[in-house]
């Protein structure tokens, strides 16, 4: 249902920023194909299921049919949200990394108690992109990798480095040395009593 009022209009956009930012060569077929595709997607669902639909049942599915369009926009604002806050975060790590090195300061010192969480991963092995359901910080002990957040350039991590992953940012990791041993200390909650970058507090909204 949402091929008419919103994909039409959102891979439209697409394409044109592409060429703005990229210039004329840049290819964007991948947007017009669906800008294209899209209005004949709109077309057969008003064509082929609501007007069958209203013809078959009246009127007093209407509200059921608003619904279904009301709910896909709802979860539409949330995916969008969520792409942003993705890369707000993406684009703000040497903050992440400054928060996670005073937040694993607390934990060296005692003064917060979380388990390590240690793994041992051998030259590469991947983490292919994931979330998490908690805060977590990423801290290196020995050896090295390379580390994802999702877009950009990659940061290549060694011993000491540390970098703080709010929940449910997407990422991933390749080990790059013969071996690679880190730890994952659960932070959630530990974020939430510390004053933060912008970055990082959307990440819980």
């Amino acid at each position: 249902m949402g091929g008419l009022p919103s994909l039409v209009n959102v891979t439209g956009n697409q394409s044109k920023l592409m060429r703005e930012v990229f210039g004329p060569r840049v290819d964007t077929q991948y947007f017009d194909e669906h800008h294209h595709i899209d209005r004949h997607h709109g077309e057969m669902v008003l064509k082929k299921l609501i007007e069958p639909l209203l013809n078959e049942y009246g009127d007093q599915i209407v509200p059921d049919i608003l619904k279904g369009f009301e709910e896909f926009r709802y979860l539409q604002d949330l995916a969008d949200k969520d792409l942003q806050v993705q890369i707000e975060w993406a684009g703000h790590l040497d903050e992440a990394i400054d928060y996670g090195k005073n937040l694993y300061a607390q934990i060296e010192d005692g003064s917060l108690e979380v388990p390590l969480e240690t793994f041992i991963e051998a030259n590469g092995e991947r983490s292919t992109t994931h979330t998490h359901p908690d805060d977590r910080l990423l801290v290196i002990e020995t050896g090295e990798m390379d580390f994802w957040p999702i877009y950009g350039d990659r940061y290549h991590f060694g011993p000491g480095d540390i970098l703080f992953v709010p929940k449910h940012r997407l990422h991933g990791s390749v080990v790059t040395s013969a071996e690679c041993v880190y730890h994952q200390p659960l932070a959630d909650g530990m974020a939430r009593r510390e004053s933060q970058p912008v970055a990082l507090n959307q990440a819980h909204a």
